[in-house]
């Protein structure tokens, strides 16, 4: 006969089955995978890849005030990670405003994410980040609701973030001081506490009169980063650059207030950069030396603060089509060059054109003048998201924007592939392949690699009535492929039930692999947070067994109730669940 314990669990084992409603990727573009559909609304999603086929997403939702920053997990085969709270984890709540989250990679297994926050005072934003593990858990060592990165009295506005390639972020921002606004930088480290080398209220990079806006940066590959900038100095629109060291001080041979890149009319909001992979950088801009509309120029800045004088010294048009070419995204080449992709109005609406720069400041004379038309349909395409576009990783790019092509009564989300030749990929629909088609408004989608040529997307969808959050991936061919647990692909790892199960005093975890695969075996419990690491290795083709004595981390043994065996092997999850009655 049970005793009451067992009955307990077992019960709770059955409430918590799989459910049909967890839904799995969709080939129809009409369907996608539901996020997230609490009340109140989701929305400016931030994505990073989990480096196992899915993906990390991080999103500003008000079903409790007027802004909280939660965050979710997408399992590679398009299902909501069971082991994450499943209307999404509590990053920051407080009673005040979060908004705008981003995220990148802790240089582990789990994420930073840092936002725009109004805690202190609504008036004035400051920022915070905060660290997340793998399995879904706020880091228990970090504050509650987000360490301070800045909190003056000056207004901080939407900070980009760039991991630093050693367990922490460096953070990038606008800052104003009611007179101007200025750039600064700041290096949290992986205890989530500032730099101490670094000075508290940030390093300043630009502190002239004048409007200096949206910091992008990138690593320079020395332990620091460049950063750029859109600068209105002297009522002169121009972009400017810096190169930050590690220790938080200018690096030798740039000028403090940044080093004038072109100081011409610019877009400020437009500068992007991209590693030229020799340890300088590559920057894009929207300019307007030529009258009211903008054009698409770059230029090439050396590792030592100069301007790299095989290239025009006032910057390589790329694009002076007639009408506005604005809000340039660029991705490297593999090559030392780079790959531009931006908003073009040429035809009357708003496109989407992309071209090569070479690393010897030309544009690639293989591609048409002016750069290829990536999508030209009626209606305006509009890349809405600096998460926009990303390298195919074999010298093309992957693109996503917004579109408001006829027959379409609300705008949709599409995709598509430009290759390394300057043609658009054969293998994806002509203007680009339809992410979602739902019969309602779709906003500000943001994307990330899938890790296997393709992307995953994730926006606010208003299909029910409020702002909810749907993803989709689409595959590197450009199909919106189906890839629910019963999905029979090429390379189907297999995980058999535990045995025994329940367990008493230990139980056996077994697994097939068609083929070499590094591979991780962990065990939750039902809050989803991480009991042990079985195995995080590469795993050569077999059958293996390994053997769970119920113990965790620390090898204590693990109390009665109800665990998770989650196995990644590749780009493919599979679960199973355990039911402990003792040892």
């Amino acid at each position: 006969m049970r005793d009451a314990r067992t009955s307990s669990i077992l019960a709770l084992w059955l409430v918590m089955l799989p459910s049909s409603a967890m839904g799995n990727w969709s080939s129809d573009p009409k369907v996608n995978l539901a996020v997230c559909t609490h009340d109140g609304d989701q929305g400016m999603p931030a994505l990073l890849p989990d480096g196992y086929g899915g993906a990390w997403i991080a999103w500003t939702d008000t079903r409790l005030d007027v802004g909280d920053i939660y965050a979710q997990h997408v399992l590679a085969q398009g299902v909501v990670d069971p082991t994450w709270p499943a209307d999404g984890l509590v990053v920051s709540a407080t009673w005040s405003s979060q908004s705008a989250p981003t995220i990148v990679s802790d240089g582990g297994s789990g994420m930073f994410i840092g936002w725009w926050d109004q805690r202190i005072s609504s008036g004035n934003p400051d920022l915070y980040f905060q660290h997340v593990l793998a399995n879904g858990v706020v880091d228990p060592a970090w504050p509650l609701n987000g360490a301070p990165v800045m909190t003056s009295l000056d207004n901080q506005y939407i900070p980009f973030i760039l991991a630093d390639g050693a367990g922490g972020a460096f953070f990038c921002f606008g800052d104003n001081d009611g007179t101007s606004n200025n750039v600064y930088a700041q290096h949290m480290l992986a205890s989530g506490v500032r730099d101490p080398l670094w000075p508290d209220v940030g390093l300043k990079l630009c502190w002239v009169p004048g409007t200096q806006l949206f910091p992008h940066a990138i690593l320079d590959g020395e332990g620091g980063m460049f950063v750029a900038w859109g600068d209105d100095r002297a009522l002169v629109g121009g972009v400017y650059a810096s190169r930050v060291l590690a220790s938080g001080a200018i690096h030798a041979g740039w000028p403090s207030n940044g080093f004038a890149v072109c100081t011409t009319t610019v877009a400020l909001g437009s500068v992007k950069l991209a590693s030229d992979g020799s340890g300088g950088a590559i920057v894009v801009w929207s300019d307007k030396r030529s009258g009211s509309t903008g054009d698409i120029y770059a230029q090439h800045l050396l590792a030592n603060g100069s301007i790299d004088a095989t290239w025009p010294a006032s910057g390589l048009a790329v694009c002076a089509a007639s009408g506005d070419q604005a809000v340039p995204q660029i991705v490297a080449d593999g090559a030392h060059g780079a790959i531009l992709v931006w908003m073009d109005q040429r035809s009357g609406n708003y496109d989407l054109y992309a071209h090569h720069v070479l690393a010897t400041g030309a544009v690639d004379p293989s591609w048409p003048a002016n750069g290829r038309a990536l999508v030209v349909a009626a209606g305006d395409q509009r890349i809405v998201n600096y998460s926009s576009v990303f390298s195919d990783g074999a010298g093309g790019a992957l693109c996503v924007w917004r579109d408001e092509r006829p027959g379409a009564l609300i705008p949709d989300i599409y995709a598509g592939h430009i290759l390394a030749s300057g043609l658009a990929d054969p293998t994806w629909p002509t203007n680009g392949r339809a992410v979602c088609l739902a019969d309602s408004n779709q906003s500000t989608a943001s994307a990330c690699p899938d890790g296997s040529g393709g992307l995953i997307v994730a926006w606010p969808d208003k299909r029910s009535g409020a702002w909810d959050l749907y993803a989709q991936r689409i595959a590197a061919n450009g199909t919106l492929p189906n890839l629910g647990v019963a999905d029979a692909t090429p390379w189907a790892p297999r995980l058999d039930p535990p045995q025994p199960n329940p367990a008493i005093a230990g139980t056996a975890l077994r697994f097939s692999l068609p083929a070499s695969a590094r591979t991780r075996l962990e065990v939750f419990d039902v809050r989803g947070r991480l009991v042990r690491v079985l195995t995080d290795e590469e795993l050569p083709a077999g059958a293996w067994e390994i053997r769970w004595d119920l113990t965790d981390q620390a090898h204590r043994d693990v109390p009665p109730g109800l665990y998770l065996e989650r196995l990644v092997a590749g780009t493919r999850t599979m679960t199973n669940r355990i039911i402990v009655l003792g040892r």
